[in-house]
Formats: C-alpha cells, sequence, structure tokens
C-alpha cells in the first residue's frame, strides 16, 4: 500500500480541520441563538419557554455556564426555587469570576424563596425595605 504524498496528506488534514472548526463554529452559534432566543422569551413573560431554551443550551455545551443561568432565571420565574438554586449552582461552578458574585445573588433569592424568607421574584433587600402599609386612622395624602 503507497502513502499519499505528502502535500495531499497535508491538504485533506487542512479539509479535516476546516470541517471541524466550520462544525464548531455553527455550534457556538446555535448555542448563542438559544441564550438569546430564551432571554427575550424571559423577558416577554413566558418563563417555559426561556427554560426550554436554557435546557437546550446546556445540552449543546454543558461546559458553559451561561444556559444554566438562563435556566436558573426561568426556574425562578416559575417559582421552582430547589430547582433553579440548582441550576445557578452549576452556573457558578463554571462561570468567570467577573459573572459569580450576580449568580451568588440569584441563588440567594431562590434558596430564601424556598425557605419562605422572601417575597417570590424579589431580593430580601427590597422585600425588607417596602414599607409597611399606613395605619388606618392615618390621613391619606392626596
Amino acid at each position: 500500500m503507497k502513502l499519499l504524498p505528502r502535500r495531499i496528506r497535508i491538504l485533506f488534514l487542512a479539509i479535516a480541520v476546516g470541517a471541524c472548526c466550520a462544525a464548531a463554529a455553527q455550534a457556538s452559534s446555535d448555542y448563542e441563538l438559544q441564550l438569546q432566543q430564551g432571554s427575550a422569551q424571559l423577558q416577554a413573560g413566558n418563563a417555559e419557554a426561556a427554560l426550554a431554551a436554557g435546557d437546550a443550551a446546556v445540552r449543546m455545551a454543558p461546559d458553559r455556564w451561561d444556559g444554566y443561568e438562563l435556566a436558573g432565571r426561568a426556574l425562578l420565574r416559575l417559582q421552582r426555587y430547589e430547582a433553579a438554586a440548582d441550576a445557578l449552582s452549576r452556573a457558578i461552578e463554571r462561570a468567570p469570576s467577573a459573572q459569580q458574585g450576580s449568580l451568588r445573588d440569584l441563588r440567594r433569592q431562590a434558596l430564601l424563596a424556598e425557605s419562605g424568607a422572601a417575597p417570590a421574584g424579589r431580593p430580601p433587600a427590597v422585600a425588607a425595605a417596602t414599607p409597611a402599609p399606613a395605619p388606618a386612622s392615618a390621613p391619606l395624602v392626596a
């Protein structure tokens, strides 16, 4: 069996690497599309669709953090607090340091909501700062 000339082997190798890079770029593009669509769904109030997009992103790239964040935000909106905290924990494990603080805050909200310590969907600081209603005998300001 005769080996192919070196130039042809290099050409085949270059084609294979190029095909691999193109497939990776397409996968990254699909991943980003899932995140964008999920974020738009979450902003539109459709948490179920946002969760589906987050889950799809996680299946595409389980080593990336932002799919877990999207799923965690959607689960928080759906009041599935334990699952939200789990997803956000996974996001924290994978996220860069600069993102971890905000993810920890979200996870804290989920854990507090699960325990009944804070109103759903509101950060504890906001819940604590909400003024108590005025007594019935107090005059109303027009």
